[in-house]
């Protein structure tokens, strides 16, 4: 399972491979927190701004096969094949000629990254306002107490 701060790894990693019983989730949003960890300009570049907001606001699980057709992954493994597969996805790119896959790697992400900056200030200040909220503090208090939040927008 790839939930929260495990899913703004995820997304930053250059291939993601699910098992077939895998799934992503975001449970910020619907706890009264924002998205941070950069995560959300990645998410965008994986999967586009429709199903962006989608995931990171409703805090749904998208489970493996799901993750595939949007652009979250590259593959889905049998269950309990997901490392493997990844190591085979891993001894591809290192048979490779190392200088040419950094170049490309730093030309892909230049590109995919070019806005990146200035979402990362919203990022942290989306943050601190949001931990100001109470909003913030009725979402962490209903999810220690395992009910819905009651929110007020305040």
């Amino acid at each position: 399972y790839c939930i929260g701060g495990g899913c703004a790894l995820v997304v930053a990693c250059d291939f993601r491979i699910l098992g077939e019983g895998a799934y992503l989730r975001l449970p910020e949003v619907p706890l009264g927190i924002n998205m941070s960890w950069r995560s959300i300009p990645r998410i965008h570049a994986l999967v586009g701004p429709a199903r962006a907001k989608q995931f990171v606001m409703f805090g749904e699980a998208v489970h493996a096969a799901e993750g595939l057709a949007w652009g979250f992954c590259e593959d889905v493994a049998p269950t309990g094949g997901a490392l493997e597969a990844a190591r085979a996805w891993a001894a591809k790119v290192a048979a490779l000629p190392p200088l040419p896959v950094r170049m490309t790697k730093e030309a892909v992400d230049a590109l995919d990254k070019a806005n990146h900056h200035a979402a990362t200030f919203m990022d942290r200040d989306q943050y601190l306002l949001t931990r100001l909220s109470d909003d913030f503090r009725e979402g962490v208090a209903a999810f220690f107490e395992k009910r819905p939040g009651k929110f007020s927008g305040d």
